[in-house]
């Protein structure tokens, strides 16, 4: 763990500030490593199949730490930039 330094903030600092604010707090569970290993191959499944299917959205970030009640792991895509038009 860094120091802290109120006048400084690194990219990671950021990155985990957002994902913090986004998903919760990191969880602390220990898990062992079958499971961490489960939840990296499900994780990776969602990343291949956003790759190979037709219209998927980019992958932006995938881990597998722990960060709500519920989940194991996570998957960030880019959003969508199309917009619905309606004709007048």
């Amino acid at each position: 763990v860094r120091p802290f330094n109120p006048n400084k903030k690194s990219k990671k600092d950021i990155d985990e500030a957002s994902l913090k604010v986004k998903l919760g707090a990191e969880k602390r569970r220990s898990q062992s490593d079958e499971d961490k290993l489960m939840t990296a191959y499900h994780e990776a499944g969602h990343a291949v199949s956003s790759w190979f299917l037709k219209g998927g959205d980019p992958l932006v970030k995938l881990t597998i730490i722990p960060r709500s009640k519920g989940s194991l792991g996570y998957a960030q895509y880019l959003p969508k930039t199309s917009y619905i038009m309606a004709r007048n």
